[in-house]
């Protein structure tokens, strides 16, 4: 599918295939009218360039171009960077007979440039002089949502980031801690991530694939754990219980929150001694 400036690109070379049947001796009036219906701003240049007349497609565009641009030579009413295509549109408007379209801008008093799609068409007059028809279409709001768009992006890039430094102080934090730390899957119960404090607690039976932490406990335990598991996968939260693990005596303090990350829900699971049975 063509977008709509190759397909102004295009039209250029597009022509009637009967408009001596059709257009031929139009009064001065109506072809003023089908130029000025046909862009949002038309220009007419004498052979040097010069605006001699001009027609706006609303009351803002008119006020301002008969304000700053009647009289004057096209090139002086474009902004520095557009000069060089306006003389390379004029210069095709007579070699060819017609210009591809080119974005240009008009600077503003505003600060903000009145950007327009133009291609210039010359005029053979019976009599003999030559002049041209610059035809402009306003992109002022196509430029608006480019640039909100632009926004958009850079405002998503340094959100990007700020999560990147967060999850960066994070994960850090989450490896030196003194108490262990693990992360659950909450469905499965299986780990999916511990800190180096986790894995000395529990030994290295909890890098095997499959292992899931109720294998580590006190049989004693494991219904206590399952509720706690329960209540955080029910509710978010829930009341911090003591364990202990299997081969050992010391009671440890466990409590946990549920987060989800993405379309997936993960249990933090945060152990701490307390003190061991007498």
């Amino acid at each position: 599918m063509k977008s709509p400036l190759q397909a102004s690109k295009e039209s250029t070379t597009a022509h009637f295939e009967s408009a001596e049947l059709f257009l031929a001796g139009l009064d001065a009036q109506t072809t003023a009218s089908l130029i000025s219906a046909a862009a949002d701003v038309a220009l007419i240049l004498d052979e040097h360039g010069m605006i001699q007349d001009m027609a706006f497609g609303n009351d803002e565009l008119k006020q301002y171009g008969h304000q700053h641009w009647l009289g004057k030579h096209w090139l002086d009413t474009v902004t520095i960077e557009s000069r060089p295509k306006v003389q390379e549109m004029l210069s095709e408007a007579i070699s060819l007979g017609s210009t591809k379209w080119r974005h240009i801008n008009h600077p503003s008093a505003d600060g903000a440039d009145l950007a327009f799609l133009y291609s210039v068409v010359p005029v053979n007059r019976a009599s003999g002089r030559k002049h041209a028809i610059a035809f402009g279409r306003d992109l002022r709001s196509q430029v608006a949502l480019q640039q909100r768009l632009v926004s958009a992006q850079l405002s998503m890039e340094r959100d990007y980031w700020r999560l990147r430094h967060v999850e960066t102080r994070y994960r850090l934090l989450f490896q030196v801690a003194s108490e262990a730390v693990l992360i659950l899957d909450a469905n499965s119960e299986k780990l999916e991530e511990a800190n180096p404090a986790a894995y000395a607690l529990l030994g290295d039976k909890a890098r095997t694939a499959g292992w899931t932490f109720a294998e580590s406990l006190d049989s004693l335990s494991v219904p206590g754990v399952q509720q706690l598991f329960t209540a955080l996968r029910s509710n978010g939260r829930a009341e911090s219980i003591t364990v202990c693990f299997a081969g050992s005596s010391e009671v440890f303090s466990l409590s946990g929150s549920l987060f989800r990350q993405e379309n997936s829900t993960h249990l933090l699971v945060r152990i701490n001694a307390t003190q061991p049975l007498n």
